[in-house]
């Protein structure tokens, strides 16, 4: 009796296994199906741009909606960057195999000069596509209200989402670009950070106007065009993209985080925690 209820054991435990296996094959398959379908989208979206076919926003909508995406499924972030250019980016689920999708995208004049396409959270790109030219001509437009502007590109222009914030994800700590911003209130080094505050960027601008005012409070003035162009950015107030905590791209205003109030919580956060270091 014992060799046969082990035997029928043996069976089911066979049949389940064999059922399991042909289970994950149709999974796997299912997914290769997928991902060669999203592969595909992409190469038709890079070949677009290279082809220059998708040269605005209508081109670009109407390219989404040959995947199947209508205009209701996408969410649409739009900044002023002034002299005529716009950063606007367009969250949409068009791939099966990827969340959290983007397109972050620079116009000037109604007409897109840059373009980049991440998939699955921060900083995976999948591809870019600029007009250096026109990209170009934008720099020199604010240089010639402001003079040379030492930063390079990834610096100067919004197309990588930097993340605005303080204490981050579960440990709680200052993401990338407050990093590197702490770091320059550190050094004393106010000249990098006055021309983070000529950036094109929105969170670079804010972290700029952070550290400007942690100098401040660490016996380093603000000069009246610094504070001239820190009104005009809270005029604009353009909206940033965030973390709280473990939450990532909140939506806030910046006159919301970067008035008084703010910066001095801030400060005395960073200050108490030793991110700014006590003399």
């Amino acid at each position: 009796m014992r060799s046969i209820h082990h035997y029928k054991m043996m069976k089911y435990i066979l049949i389940f296994v064999i059922s399991l296996g042909f289970a994950c094959a149709a999974t796997g398959q299912s997914y290769q199906d997928k991902w060669i379908q999203d592969s595909l989208k992409v190469e038709t979206i890079k070949a677009a741009c290279s082809a220059r076919q998708i040269r605005n926003l209508i081109d670009l909508g109407t390219q989404l909606q040959a995947f199947g995406v209508d205009d209701q499924s996408i969410s649409i972030v739009r900044r002023n960057l002034q002299y005529g250019a716009e950063h606007q980016i367009w969250w949409v689920d068009f791939l099966q195999t990827k969340s959290q999708e983007y397109f972050s995208l620079i116009l000037w004049n109604g007409q897109i000069i840059a373009l980049e396409l991440y998939e699955s959270g921060l900083e995976d790109i999948n591809f870019r596509h600029t007009d250096r030219e026109k990209m170009l001509e934008l720099r020199q437009l604010k240089e010639q209200d402001f003079g040379t502007i030492a930063l390079s590109d990834d610096l100067l222009f919004p197309l990588e989402i930097k993340i605005f914030g303080h204490w981050c994800s579960i440990g709680g700590v200052p993401p990338t670009y407050a990093l590197r911003m702490l770091d320059l209130v550190n050094e004393k080094n106010k000249a990098v950070l006055s021309n983070w505050l000529l950036s094109f960027d929105p969170e670079i601008q804010a972290y700029a106007t952070e550290g400007l005012y942690y100098l401040e409070q660490e016996g380093i003035p603000r000069s009246r065009q610094e504070l001239e162009l820190i009104e005009k950015l809270n005029m604009i107030s353009n909206t940033l993209i965030k973390c709280e905590g473990c939450f990532y791209y909140v939506k806030r205003k910046f006159r919301e985080d970067l008035d008084k109030k703010s910066l001095k919580r801030s400060y005395k956060a960073y200050k108490e925690s030793g991110w700014i270091y006590r003399e």
